[in-house]
């Protein structure tokens, strides 16, 4: 049984496409493991209903991930250390003055 794959992307920004599209595998049990202006990893998990969230951080200090994580999401990667994603499995409330 396969327990990675390769989704392929194109593009230098993420868009609200690239969200919808890795929500969709998660239902399918296919679970972000890893992003990168190419193509997604995915591994394969339990199948439920993930929100995934992407926010741009120059350099991000823990106090960054430790807020986000209090509001109810889990880092689940980062693309050159600017772009982060983070994954809630329901609809967490993300206040962005917590930053």
């Amino acid at each position: 049984m396969i327990e990675r794959k390769f989704v392929p992307r194109w593009g230098t920004t993420f868009k609200e496409k690239d969200i919808k599209k890795i929500e969709a595998f998660a239902r399918k049990g296919w679970r972000l493991e890893n992003a990168s202006f190419i193509g997604f990893t995915l591994k394969r998990g339990k199948s439920d209903k993930i929100h995934y969230f992407i926010d741009y951080e120059t350099d991000p200090h823990e106090e960054y991930f430790s807020n986000l994580q209090t509001s109810g999401w889990e880092h689940v990667c980062s693309v050159k250390n600017y772009i982060h994603f983070f994954a809630a499995p329901t609809a967490s409330t993300l206040k962005k003055n917590n930053k």
